[in-house]
């Protein structure tokens, strides 16, 4: 508890022994919570690689929600040499690659023969992510990376740019059900779909919504955010 005498603030025991019990708290779920954020968005993948393996088709899946997780996460990683957020987003941002490009393999296993062209710089417009074999995606993604990387060590001093890697970041990614859900009124159905995935984005989503709001979250004593880095914030 805390008692206001002549203008100054004191602290009980018992208020200083809340707040040890909170940083013992934050410190225990701090590293649970690093691992949820890491490998938490990729279980709905696992799930989707599965039901494409099981039926050996790839269903209404829409493969272009490879395409903006591949993307957006080269750019957030690029982001982070900029301006350096927390090393769990960034390792949660490689294993994200990493499950597309494994997710787009089996995805072509059942897709051969089904688009005409491989990838080369003049296919680029003409058939965009519709390549013929998986090679051509995992070539793409190269030349994406290594591109993005030039400019960026070009341009890593602009916070201009850097804060525009980020917002573009964020706005492919914004995108993702979009590919999905214009598949699905194409298709007109939605079996091959994983129900595991479309509850991680609902999942993803909250988690994201909860953490804005409960990152900022200050009382006149003490704020704790998600993550436990943040334990004690005294209000001047």
């Amino acid at each position: 508890y805390q008692r206001r005498v002549h203008g100054t603030l004191y602290y009980t025991k018992r208020n200083r022994n809340q707040i040890s019990d909170m940083v013992t708290i934050s410190t225990i779920l701090s590293p649970i919570l690093d691992i949820f954020i890491v490998f938490g968005p990729t279980l709905g993948f696992i799930d989707q690689y599965r039901v494409i393996k099981k039926n050996k088709s790839v269903g209404s899946f829409s493969i272009d929600v490879c395409c903006i997780l591949i993307l957006a996460n080269i750019l957030r990683i690029l982001f982070w040499f900029g301006n350096p957020f927390e090393k769990a987003l960034l390792f949660q941002s490689t294993i994200m690659i990493t499950s597309q490009i494994l997710l787009l393999s089996v995805c072509m296993k059942y897709k051969q023969g089904e688009y005409q062209e491989k990838f080369s710089l003049s296919t680029v417009r003409s058939s965009f992510w519709r390549w013929t074999d998986f090679r051509s995606y995992v070539e793409f993604s190269l030349y994406f990376w290594i591109s993005a990387t030039l400019l960026t060590l070009v341009f890593i001093k602009s916070p201009l740019f850097v804060q525009a890697l980020g917002g573009a970041s964020v706005c492919i990614e914004a995108s993702l059900g979009v590919p999905q859900m214009l598949q699905n009124h194409r298709t007109k159905k939605t079996a091959g779909i994983s129900v595991p995935l479309i509850i991680s984005w609902f999942l993803g989503d909250a988690f994201k919504t909860c953490l804005l709001y409960t990152s900022d979250a200050a009382d006149d004593l003490l704020c704790v955010d998600l993550g436990g880095r943040r334990i004690i914030k005294k209000k001047k």
